[in-house]
């Protein structure tokens, strides 16, 4: 951990310090400015104005995002598992067929 680093990122104009390796300098800048551009939208709807409530309706919002993709994520592994064993059956029913002739 000698190679972290404290670097500064704004949230909402305030600044936070953070420690981070120097790899993951560039990613959690934008992380930052992800989180920030999110926290500003839900306080521009104009419906909440505490910091603390912006930051708790942006991390359900994220949340929801996030479990939505994992979803489909699952979905999407479960479908191509289950057209490469498809094609499987089919290569091997295609192989069986070729050494019946083959005999």
């Amino acid at each position: 951990m000698s190679d972290d680093a404290a670097i500064s990122v704004n949230i909402l104009d305030r600044s936070y310090g953070v420690r981070c390796s120097a790899e993951e300098k560039q990613q959690l800048q934008l992380a930052a400015g992800f989180l920030d551009e999110q926290m500003r939208l839900v306080r521009q709807s104009g419906t909440i104005t505490s910091v603390e409530r912006i930051a708790v309706v942006t991390a359900l919002n994220l949340a929801h995002e996030l479990m939505q993709l994992k979803k489909q994520k699952s979905e999407y592994v479960d479908e191509v598992r289950q057209r490469v064993c498809g094609l499987q059956n089919k290569i091997e029913n295609f192989l069986a067929t070729e050494e019946e002739v083959a005999v």
